[in-house]
């Protein structure tokens, strides 16, 4: 996401890591990894007042493991920019103003001193003005960098971006933060299938990341280099990310995990938002070859089908690295559903792609939509203390409007996440022989254990946590 409309990206819709080193959890099936902080993600920056303003970190009882540095005005063409008034930190190449490391400073001092934080992600995008043919930079616009290829881009890469990415993974900050000890992961590009973001060809910005992932690695201990990130606001991401993998298996290096960007909203130019069980169904499922009618992305295969069904692949761990409501430029606000239903949705979308094995689901200004609505901030706290450490034993799924996830919690318990995607509330009668008890994820606070009923009882937009234990075990 930038700061200007996806619009721009878009025609002919259909409407339907000790500090720093842990790593994210990961789970593809036949494998099941326990939940931790690093599952759940936000990127924080600078470009709205209730988002990190000043680099101030989100400061409430939820706190998300991993912090992606996007749209937080550390770009490439930021970070080496064309004038230099105003910068404190320079760094000069053969004699000359090359590097303002000023913006990327103040984060890694900021987390730094925020023991919440365990996964840092920096994403590159943004190619500096001055590398562009004039009149190219106009990608994020003006000194933010350009969407076009550098110039000096070859067969054996481009110089400047490698030695951008060098000088990077080597810097620390003034008070000594640096980013080899803070910085684990590499989101190789932002968007790279929306022409708005990369204007070259996909074998353009192979030609320039294939050449310093090596750099990364041998700078960087425990470095997870991930690839380019594909929006969904296309779809040619299907097409886009196939011939990635594919090049990346004949080049003989992949890479450690596989980013992708899925919001709620339906990318259509009246900006329809979804349930998270649509954009799941129609984006994630990992059967889903084609996917059904009604979605944006109909006949297309969903992301996971890609990747799984791509030698060498199965394995490799993803992550949604920037999802939200309405990117379509609604303040990234929940625009469907009551309250209630919209605070239900935050805790669904992460149920639904953890249990795809979702790596981390980072949430695009979550300090604004999350953190900063009490509701949502609450609800999103219990969430992580009913999730961590356990790990879900298969995917979800429904019947009619009920969805269901199996979940093994932390104490062991074989539990059952449940809810329905009516906001009416709905009957639902579990097996009295599994399950006892339930707790319930609401924005109103800490929910009471209950015993469910003999005749069974309803269950609501928020996910309700059957429990086979007493009420004396929470979660």
């Amino acid at each position: 996401m930038n700061r200007r409309s996806k619009l721009l990206h878009v025609t002919n819709f259909v409407s339907a890591l000790a500090l720093f080193v842990s790593p994210f959890s990961c789970v593809s099936w036949g494998q099941s990894y326990p939940i931790n902080s690093t599952n759940f993600g936000m990127q924080c920056g600078l470009e709205m007042s209730t988002n990190c303003p000043n680099y101030m970190l989100p400061n409430h009882q939820a706190q998300p493991g991993s912090f992606r540095l996007w749209d937080s005005r550390t770009y490439w063409g930021t970070l080496q920019p064309q004038y230099f008034t105003g910068c404190t930190d320079v760094q000069q190449v053969a004699g000359v103003n090359t590097y303002c490391w000023d913006n990327l400073d103040s984060w890694l001092d900021a987390i730094a001193a925020d023991s919440s934080i365990k996964a840092v992600d920096f994403t590159f995008g943004g190619v500096p003005c001055q590398l562009v043919p004039a009149g190219d930079c106009d990608g994020h616009g003006g000194s933010n960098g350009s969407n076009y290829p550098p110039t000096d881009l070859g067969q054996n890469g481009s110089p400047s971006f490698s030695d951008f990415v060098t000088n990077l993974v080597q810097h620390c900050s003034k008070k000594g933060n640096c980013v080899k000890s803070i910085v684990k992961y590499y989101e190789m590009w932002n968007e790279a299938n929306l022409t708005g973001e990369w204007a070259g060809t996909e074998a353009d910005l192979e030609e320039m990341v294939f050449h310093v992932r090596n750099t990364i690695k041998s700078d960087v201990s425990g470095a997870f280099v991930l690839t380019p990130s594909t929006s969904y606001y296309s779809n040619n991401y299907s097409d886009w990310l196939q011939t990635w993998l594919n090049d990346e298996n004949t080049n003989g290096t992949l890479s450690d995990g596989v980013a992708i960007h899925i919001y709620l909203t339906n990318p259509s130019p009246d900006g329809t938002e979804q349930t998270p069980e649509t954009q799941y169904t129609c984006y994630i499922l990992s059967t889903s070859n084609s996917a059904p009618a009604g979605c944006y992305n109909q006949t297309y295969p969903s992301f996971l089908y890609v990747k799984d069904n791509t030698t060498g692949w199965s394995s490799i761990p993803w992550m949604d690295t920037e999802t939200n409501f309405d990117g379509n430029g609604g303040g990234y606000a929940c625009n469907l559903g009551n309250a209630q239903d919209c605070t239900g949705q935050i805790v669904r979308w992460q149920l639904l792609q953890d249990a795809a094995g979702a790596s981390s689901v980072a949430w695009y200004y979550w300090n604004t939509t999350i953190g900063n609505d009490g509701s949502n901030e609450t609800a999103y706290y219990y969430m992580m203390q009913y999730l961590e450490g356990g790990k879900f034993t298969a995917t979800c799924s429904n019947s009619g409007t009920i969805w269901t996830c199996p979940f093994t919690d932390t104490n062991g318990n074989a539990d059952l996440w449940v809810w329905t995607t009516d906001e009416t509330p709905e009957s639902y009668s579990p097996n009295p022989a599994l399950y006892s008890n339930y707790w319930v994820v609401t924005g109103t606070g800490a929910s009471n254990c209950s015993a469910i009923p003999s005749t069974g009882f309803t269950v609501t937009d928020a996910p309700y946590l059957l429990v086979p234990s007493s009420c004396s075990v929470q979660p």
